[in-house]
């Protein structure tokens, strides 16, 4: 681990000098609720949120140290939950790989709050978030 600031960054050393290693765009983990108890569960498919969409999402959300200002970040709850959420399986029966504002209208709140905790812990921003 390489850290930059108020980051860590995954790097491998050789020598004197140290190499990046490059983040998967493609990878995701799958996510069930603590509060899911029924059979089939409903699987969140959380996934890295691309660096552009981080930039347009979290742009002003930044303090001058580096931290991401939670305040502003709130604000961007759902923003940052149709980045980060690839695909539902088995909400009320249905799959949905498009992720839309009225598709996470039908989740209880307390639900969202924890999609919304591991999509910023799967993306490296929980320590960021942690700090505030």
């Amino acid at each position: 681990m390489l850290k930059w600031g108020a980051h860590t960054i995954n790097a491998q050393q050789k020598g004197d000098w140290v190499m990046l290693k490059g983040i998967s765009i493609n990878e995701t983990v799958d996510f069930v609720s603590s509060l899911d108890k029924e059979d089939p569960k409903t699987v969140f498919v959380i996934k890295n949120i691309t660096h552009e969409d981080k930039l347009r999402i979290f742009s002003g959300a930044m303090k001058p140290d580096g931290t991401l200002d939670m305040t502003v970040a709130g604000d961007k709850a759902f923003d940052i939950i149709t980045a980060g959420v690839k695909a539902i399986r088995n909400l009320d029966n249905q799959d949905y790989t498009e992720i839309t504002k009225e598709v996470l209208n039908r989740i209880p709140f307390v639900i969202i709050t924890e999609i919304l905790g591991k999509i910023l812990e799967f993306n490296q921003l929980g320590e960021i978030e942690a700090k505030n």
